[in-house]
This record gives structure tokens, C-alpha cells and sequence, in this order.
């Protein structure tokens, strides 16, 4: 369920209406639950493939993440596919704190849907491996705090060169 070098199958139960919560079990027999997200107080976002090296991702952020900047606060989730993390989104959306950004009293708000971003290159990088005196740089692209993709490290350079387009939402 969060982002551990192993993925961990778990069960979700969405309770929208006025819960508008999402409880998670270890199994799907399971009483009671490992986590229960409030989620008038978490944001949902898409994740790249390349930044989980992982299909059909998306993530769960604690608002507390935005202020404390604690991992333990992002929960990384893969749907079995492409159709069920759009339905997933798309039903933790109708009820997480996004909904709130675009309806503020007297204020409007431009929804953007996604985004273009093109990594090109790098140069001048610091030296990250002393003896080989090289490094193997990789970026992480993020929406403000949020982490989105990630690019293939370059191996043994100090200017290396992606020329990798993300689409994000």
C-alpha cells in the first residue's frame, strides 16, 4: 500500500457519501482495517509508470505531507489496470480535498488537467562517485510537492541526456 521496495496486496473499501472514507485491509476477509483515510483531508494524483517502475499507479497524499514532508504520509496504490486506477481516481476525486480547491468562496480556480513536461539534459552535474569520479544521474519530475516520474538514470556521466516526455495530470 505505501511505497516500500515490496508492494503489499491489500483491500479497499470506499465509503463516500457523509463518511467519505477509504479503508484499507490487509486481507479481503479482513475485520478490521490497516488504514482509515479521512479523505476530506488527502489529495489524489496519477503517477508515471516510470516513477514506481510500475503500472497503472497513483498516489494518496496526507495533507499533513505538505507541511511535515513525511513519506509515511503518501500512499502509492496499483490498480489492475489502466480502466480501474481512471475509476479509482475518478471516485477518490468526487470526494477528496481537490473538490474544495475549485469551490473556495469568491474565488475562482483554473483546473489544468494535465501537463507536458520534456527533460532535455543536464550539465555541470557534482561528482557523485569519487573513484570512478562520474555519477548516474536520474530526475524526479514533481507538481509542487507532489512526486509524478522519474527518468532512466544515465550511467557514468555528468551531463547527461533524456530527451523523455511525461504527461501528468
Amino acid at each position: 500500500m505505501y511505497y516500500t521496495k515490496n508492494w503489499k496486496l491489500r483491500y479497499c473499501v470506499l465509503m463516500g457519501g457523509n463518511e467519505q472514507k477509504l479503508y484499507v485491509f490487509d486481507s479481503e476477509a479482513g475485520i478490521k482495517p490497516r488504514h482509515v483515510l479521512n479523505l476530506g483531508a488527502v489529495q489524489t494524483h496519477s503517477v508515471d509508470d516510470s516513477y514506481l517502475d510500475r503500472k497503472s499507479c497513483f498516489q494518496i497524499v496526507m495533507s499533513d505531507y505538505l507541511v511535515k514532508k513525511d513519506n509515511n504520509l503518501v500512499f502509492y496504490l496499483a490498480a489492475e489496470n489502466e480502466e480501474d486506477k481512471a475509476a479509482w481516481i475518478k471516485a477518490l476525486r468526487a470526494n477528496d480535498f481537490s473538490r474544495y480547491l475549485t469551490s473556495m468562496q469568491g474565488v475562482e480556480y483554473r483546473t489544468v488537467k494535465s501537463i507536458k513536461v520534456e527533460v532535455a539534459e543536464a550539465k555541470d552535474l557534482p561528482v557523485g562517485d569519487i573513484i570512478r569520479r562520474s555519477s548516474d544521474p536520474f530526475a524526479i519530475i514533481s507538481l509542487g510537492l507532489v512526486r509524478q516520474a522519474r527518468t532512466v538514470a544515465k550511467l557514468n556521466t555528468l551531463a547527461p541526456v533524456w530527451g523523455e516526455t511525461f504527461f501528468l495530470e
